[in-house]
């Protein structure tokens, strides 16, 4: 929706397994930026890896800290698009019980900034949403027409900043989840049902023989390409994982 045309592009062609690289990644680009060669000089496949092998403590190699100030930019981003600020971040990460290196307030401030720098067209597109809101008494997200109204006048920046992502990733959802529950009908007779969903995720509970199926069937479903307006299509792939409980399947 802000038309940033660096943010559309990294998204547009992003690499889910090589996203510890500023090129094919918006997370890793922004901490590119914000944390300099302290980020990009850290290995990306780091030999001394314990983190699949010891769960009980946080791995330090150099992927992992790659990752982690990959997570706080991640963070940071997030925590704008709620109306956050760094102090919100900060205090989420450590809230989170975060053990690793530490992470100061001016980093993530530092972060803030890169991104305002290196997605240049976000912080004005922010600003005009919150203006109209303010004069309209309103806000409209693209995807559905879903609005949220401020009939007394007292705009809410977090919502004014938020509503347009939340509300267009509600129908999108919305759509796709509609059409796993006709196939999933169509395929087991009502025997798998989906039981929940989580902003943008759908959780479905499924005889075990039938777990395979369903993961496969989940991701094609829920697997789409939208557009706003008249930018481009952008692909929103989806994953699906098995699990026999809810802790593995959170």
């Amino acid at each position: 929706a802000a038309g940033d045309e660096k943010m559309i592009d990294l998204c547009a062609n992003a690499v889910e397994d090589r996203k510890l690289e500023p090129d094919y990644d918006p997370h890793s680009y922004i901490t590119a930026i914000s944390f300099g060669a302290t980020f990009t000089s850290l290995s990306l496949k780091d030999p001394t890896c314990t983190a699949k092998k010891d769960y009980t403590k946080t791995c330090l190699c150099e992927t992992c800290r790659r990752k982690i100030y990959r997570d706080i930019t991640k963070r940071t981003i997030y925590a704008l698009a709620y109306g956050g600020d760094e102090h919100t971040v900060l205090a989420g990460i450590y809230n989170d019980g975060y053990d690793g290196p530490a992470i100061t307030l001016q980093m993530v401030k530092n972060t803030v900034d890169a991104y305002f720098t290196g997605f240049k067209k976000v912080k004005p597109w922010r600003e005009g949403v919150l203006r109209e809101a303010k004069r309209t008494g309103y806000v409209r997200e693209m995807m559905g027409g879903r609005y949220r109204c401020f009939p007394l006048g007292d705009v809410d920046d977090t919502v004014a900043y938020n509503f347009g992502i939340q509300g267009a990733a509600a129908t999108i959802m919305d759509t796709s989840i509609i059409t796993l529950d006709e196939h999933l009908y169509r395929m087991f007779k009502g025997e798998d049902q989906i039981f929940a969903t989580v902003h943008d995720a759908g959780y479905v509970e499924c005889n075990e023989e039938h777990a395979e199926e369903v993961a496969d069937l989940v991701e094609r479903c829920l697997s789409t390409e939208v557009r706003f307006g008249d930018g481009p299509w952008m692909a929103l792939p989806a994953s699906a994982s098995i699990a026999t409980n809810w802790k593995e399947a959170a």
